[in-house]
C-alpha cells in the first residue's frame, strides 16, 4: 500500500498517483491521502485512457530520477 511505501527507510520518495476516471471511490480516497501527506501528488484525468495514458500523465508530475510503476 502507499502507506507502507511512505514508511520505508529508503530515503525521501515522491509518491504520485493517477486516477483515469475510475468509479470506485479512488478519487476521494487519494484526495484524503494527499491532504494527510501520505502521497505527494494526485492527478485525475477524468477519462478512461488506459495505463499508458495514465503513466504519461503521472510522469509530468515526477521530479525524481527513478520512476516505478
Amino acid at each position: 500500500s502507499v502507506v507502507s511505501l511512505r514508511e520505508q527507510n529508503i530515503g525521501r520518495v515522491q509518491i504520485v498517483i493517477v486516477d483515469d476516471g475510475s468509479i470506485d471511490g479512488m478519487r476521494r480516497e487519494c484526495a484524503r491521502l494527499q491532504r494527510e501527506g501520505v502521497i505527494d501528488v494526485f492527478v485525475s484525468s477524468g477519462l478512461r485512457g488506459g495505463k499508458s495514458a495514465s503513466l504519461n500523465l503521472g510522469l509530468r508530475h515526477c521530479t525524481g530520477d527513478i520512476v516505478v510503476s
